[in-house]
């Protein structure tokens, strides 16, 4: 799966260079990838309150995709201003209810992300934290009250396709499946981006009693190794709820 951002050529302003999604759907295609994954913006499909249009450009890039036989992991992201709370679960839940209609005949979207790491992006600015979780966070409860509700909502319409979430970040992700595990009880996968470019792909940057220390929580054994990660979050999960869920 390929990781691509064809979501901000829907954006004003942007900043970022314009992808190219017609140049490079068959350059993804021709590298053997099975998917991409990427999403639209809550407040560019939402301009209005309670008015829900998807941007040509997000169609355009999903149409793409899935007309080349690419799967598609679709990111629900982001705040959206037009409302006093901008992380406003309930509201969210109905962007990503539209969200989840729209694509409802496409059998090529398989799944859906909730946010993108609450923690780096928005959510924790808006309700303030620690990156990590530690101690108090109000950013990690509030997290897990828009995916309980937005994967409610996704699986309302569409019961078939699968949601994914999660906080993105080892630390964090532990503090959450620990602490609010029935926010993931209509969720179908756990979301992690152990992000090992500065090590070798076996090796994450977590674990170990130096970080057990600094995040209050051990995700990894003492090796650092990305198994001991993946099963550990699995095992997390399983031990509060009785269900095992994918990473």
């Amino acid at each position: 799966m390929v990781a691509t951002h064809f979501h901000r050529a829907a954006l004003k302003n942007n900043t970022q260079p314009q992808w190219d999604v017609d140049k490079l759907i068959p350059q993804i295609k021709a590298l053997g990838a099975w998917g991409v994954r990427d999403g639209a913006t809550w407040s560019g499909v939402e301009k209005v309150k309670g008015k829900y249009e998807l941007p040509e450009a997000d169609r355009h890039w999903v149409d793409q995709a899935t007309g080349a036989g690419l799967k598609v992991v679709f990111v629900l992201l982001y705040d959206n201003k037009i409302y006093e709370n901008p992380c406003d679960p309930d509201a969210f839940a109905n962007y990503a209810a539209f969200m989840a209609k729209t694509f409802k005949d496409n059998p090529n979207v398989i799944a859906f992300e909730i946010w993108n790491e609450p923690g780096n992006f928005i959510m924790r600015k808006q309700y303030g934290g620690a990156w990590n979780a530690l101690g108090d966070a109000p950013w990690l409860k509030q997290y897990s009250i828009l995916v309980d509700k937005a994967a409610t909502a996704i699986k309302k319409e569409n019961p078939k396709v699968q949601v994914i979430a999660g906080a993105g970040v080892a630390p964090p992700m532990a503090h959450l499946l620990d602490r609010y595990p029935e926010a993931f009880k209509n969720v179908d996968g756990l979301v992690e981006h152990p992000y090992t470019y500065r090590t070798p792909p076996e090796v994450i940057p977590f674990g170990g009693p130096k970080n057990l220390e600094r995040d209050g929580i051990s995700v990894a054994d003492e090796k650092h190794s990305m198994e001991s990660l993946l099963k550990g979050e699995s095992d997390r999960l399983e031990q509060k709820t009785g269900r095992r869920l994918p990473v």
